[in-house]
């Protein structure tokens, strides 16, 4: 493929981490407590379908954003906005990034990731082990500590992606060997995610394995310097609709195995035997088809009001003023925000749950699903903005930075 210049910031990426957040809220507002929707089918099957788009592709932009040693202005994993100045004309291959020491680079990962990860699960276990009756699952102080040092605790996402940006500057660093090196980081990504079910899940590190390929595939992406062709084409008009029928078949068929139903509406034993390997590539092809909607969906997104306007012109120039294009405003803020979306949407939940379930007694799962989703992502992202965004002590808590 062509080459094309790394550029410092990409408005499609924003939308992309906007949708996914926004897909986590909606995924959270399918309620098992104080009401249990995944009793119902089509509720169940939404929350199995977001689960297989949502995290991937976190995952993929945070590798496409991913820098190591970053360039001055680089964005990081949760992509703010980049200086001007920061903006290269430099092919991938010819890009040299100011260096930095591997020491702080993991001090910029503390203070983004785990300082809010530390903060967070801290009052999850002090909300589970005082008797308010607002949270499902309560325990012991003893065991919700060992579950956080252990495994994570409730913030799993941010502990997974701390570890892969703590092991993948070696990834790194061996891709950057030439073609061997390449070869050798390919093959140790899909060992790892193969057999990730033989690594301990101490520390996440199975989990991790399991979600390291979305995050190499948009590494790769941005750094073979084609993403600008890879985009183009991605967004074809006949892309679009095979990635769209594709994820009709393949969800059908995951959603058969999940629910123990034969692969092919007959039984094949061979397929019977292997059908937890199926479940797994066909959970990834859905991931890639839905972030290939997803990248159209922001391509029209970014064109504004009007589909037919182009949104850049051969210089990169905005064509449709940003300030006019109110959905794009609104995906970006939610871009910005979203780590502190994500950290904010358990408790803003357990307010909208307690308000429609408990206290209006609705019962229907569509309005329940719908109110919870529509309210629980005004809260967050008033918050996160209006309060946490204004105060440097909440902006250093919720790793706003």
């Amino acid at each position: 493929m062509n080459k094309t210049p790394i550029r410092s910031h990409y408005d499609e990426i924003d939308i992309l981490r906007g949708l996914a957040i926004l897909m986590v809220l909606c995924y959270h507002s399918i309620l098992v407590f104080p009401v249990n929707l995944h009793e119902i089918t089509w509720c169940k099957s939404l929350h199995s379908f977001l689960w297989m788009i949502e995290m991937p592709l976190f995952f993929l932009v945070s590798g496409f954003c991913f820098s190591y040693p970053p360039a001055r202005g680089d964005t990081d994993e949760h992509g703010g906005a980049l200086p001007a100045g920061s903006r290269s004309n430099l092919l991938a291959r010819d890009v040299k990034p100011r260096m930095i020491s591997y020491g702080s680079y993991i001090l910029k990962k503390c203070k983004r990731i785990l300082i809010p990860h530390v903060v967070f699960c801290g009052f999850d276990i002090l909300m589970r082990i005082l008797p308010t009756g607002l949270v499902n699952q309560t325990g012991d102080a003893s065991t919700l500590l060992k579950e956080f040092f252990l495994f994570g605790g409730s913030d799993w996402f941010l502990w997974t992606l701390f570890v892969l940006l703590l092991i993948f500057p070696l990834f790194h660093r061996i891709f950057s060997k030439g073609i061997l090196g390449k070869e050798i980081v390919i093959l140790i990504v899909c060992l790892l995610y193969f057999l990730r079910d033989f690594l301990p899940n101490v520390l996440l590190l199975s989990t991790a394995a399991e979600f390291l390929p979305y995050f190499f595939i948009g590494y790769m992406i941005r750094y073979s310097g084609a993403y600008e062709t890879v985009r183009q084409n991605l967004v074809h008009p006949g892309v679009v609709v095979i990635a769209f029928l594709s994820d009709l078949l393949f969800g059908m068929m995951a959603f058969r195995l999940q629910n123990g139903q034969p692969l092919l509406w007959f039984e094949v034993p061979m397929l019977t035997r292997l059908s937890g390997r199926i479940e797994d590539i066909l959970g990834f092809l859905i991931a890639m088809n839905s972030a290939v909607l997803a990248l159209k969906l922001a391509d029209l997104i970014l064109r504004g009001p009007d589909p037919f306007i182009r949104y850049l012109d051969k210089d990169e120039n905005p064509l449709v003023d940003k300030s006019n294009n109110r959905i794009f405003g609104f995906f970006s803020n939610c871009s910005r925000y979203s780590l502190q979306m994500y950290l904010l949407d358990g408790y803003a939940l357990v307010v909208t749950r307690t308000i429609l379930v408990s206290v209006l007694g609705i019962t229907n799962p569509v309005v329940i699903i719908l109110g919870n989703f529509i309210l629980d992502t005004a809260i967050v992202l008033v918050i996160s903005k209006y309060i946490i965004d204004k105060v440097k002590l909440f902006r250093f808590l919720c790793g706003l930075g």
